[in-house]
């Protein structure tokens, strides 16, 4: 029974580190075995404690971007220079992914590392860029609640045309009906939000 709790903390331990790390006992993705649910119901419970401490995560990262926008629009506003404003950013950002990269002591990839990597893999950069200057240009002007709704719904319907078709190294998950349905909602959602 210890034995069981023992494995179970550790395979807590792996997953917690496996963002940070792919050293030790992984599988072809860089994760731990582990990661994934094994037969005994103690590893399971630990799956779903760790789903549901990743879904945490990912909804306090959805709930920074209107405070994102926001304060890129504010900064746009007073500096009168979209561009400018936009650079700071990115500055700034570019500090903190440093300070974090110190902090957690990452050694460098290897050369062979950065030659596998396909093209369209160096584009995310060039991309959040569009994001950034549509915060920091239409937030005030549209409001917090349209402007999220616009991009949440938009990033919803391309997230699933994505997944239908398993492209950019995404796993491939069908565009049900219910997951059509689902994006519609959201579409009537963002009218109602922006209608009252």
């Amino acid at each position: 029974m210890k034995e069981g709790r023992r494995g179970e903390v550790a395979c807590l331990a792996l997953r917690a580190s496996a963002a940070f790390s792919r050293n030790g006992i992984t599988n072809d993705d860089g994760l731990p075995h582990c990661f994934f649910p094994s037969q005994t119901p103690g590893h399971q419970r630990a799956s779903t404690i760790v789903n549901w401490i990743i879904y945490l995560l990912a909804a306090l990262a959805g709930a920074a971007n209107p405070g994102q926008s926001a304060a890129n629009a504010e900064l746009n506003k007073r500096l009168g220079n979209l561009y400018i404003s936009t650079a700071f950013v990115y500055g700034t950002g570019l500090i903190g992914v440093l300070i974090l990269a110190v902090c957690v002591h990452r050694s460098l990839p290897a050369a062979d590392k950065f030659a596998a990597v396909p093209w369209w893999a160096w584009t995310g950069g060039l991309l959040s860029i569009g994001a950034t200057l549509a915060g920091a240009a239409f937030a005030q002007r549209l409001g917090s609640g349209v402007f999220t709704g616009i991009t949440v719904t938009a990033a919803i319907v391309i997230s699933i045309v994505l997944d239908h078709f398993g492209w950019m190294g995404l796993k491939q998950h069908p565009a049900t009906a219910l997951r059509i349905l689902g994006s519609l909602l959201m579409i009537v959602g963002l009218w109602l939000t922006a209608k009252f």
